[in-house]
C-alpha cells in the first residue's frame, strides 16, 4: 500500500488560513461569518509569527511554547524584533486597526471558538470593517515588512486572497 503524507509548514499553513477566508467569503451560507472570523484570525496570527520569527524560531517561543497572538502583534511593533534585514520595517497600527483586531480576537474568534449557549446577533457591516482593518495589517506583515520570505507563487496567492477578501 502506498503511503500518503500531508505536509505543510508555517508559511503554507498561514497562507491556507488566508485563502480559506477568501473561500468562505464567497460562500452563501449564513455560517460563513463564523469561518471567516476563525480563518482570518489564523492568518493574522500566522503572519505575525512569521514576521517576528524571520530566521530565528526562538524569537516566537517563550518557555518552550509559541507566544500568543497579542505578544506576537506587540513584537511586530518593536524595532528589536522587526528590523531584521536591510529594508525591514516594523508595524504601525491605527486606532481603528487595534480596535478591529481586539474585536476579532476577543469577540468573534473567541466567541465562536468557545461558544457559550446563547442567541448571538452580529451586524455584518461590523465584520466587514474588521476584515478591512485586519487585511491591511496582514498585507503589511506578509508582503511589506520585509521579514516574511515568500516564493513568488506564495506572494501571488497572498495578494490574490487579499483581493478576494476585499469584496466580502
Amino acid at each position: 500500500m502506498k503511503r500518503r503524507w500531508y505536509r505543510t509548514d508555517e508559511k503554507e499553513n498561514t497562507i491556507d488560513f488566508l485563502e480559506a477566508t477568501a473561500r468562505f467569503g464567497a460562500g452563501r451560507t449564513k455560517h460563513k461569518w463564523k469561518w471567516i472570523a476563525i480563518s482570518i484570525h489564523g492568518a493574522l496570527y500566522g503572519f505575525a509569527i512569521l514576521a517576528v520569527k524571520g530566521t530565528d524560531p526562538a524569537s516566537v517561543v517563550n518557555n518552550n511554547r509559541l507566544i500568543g497572538i497579542h505578544d506576537a502583534l506587540r513584537r511586530c511593533e518593536r524595532d528589536e524584533f522587526m528590523l531584521q534585514y536591510v529594508g525591514s520595517r516594523r508595524l504601525h497600527m491605527t486606532g481603528s486597526e487595534r480596535a478591529s483586531i481586539q474585536k476579532l480576537i476577543l469577540d468573534l474568534r473567541n466567541g465562536f471558538h468557545h461558544f457559550v449557549p446563547t442567541l448571538w446577533s452580529i451586524e455584518i457591516r461590523s465584520i466587514a470593517k474588521i476584515l478591512e482593518d485586519v487585511c491591511r495589517v496582514i498585507k503589511f506583515l506578509s508582503l511589506e515588512c520585509g521579514n516574511v520570505r515568500l516564493t513568488p507563487h506564495q506572494r501571488r496567492r497572498v495578494s490574490s486572497a487579499l483581493k478576494r477578501i476585499e469584496g466580502i
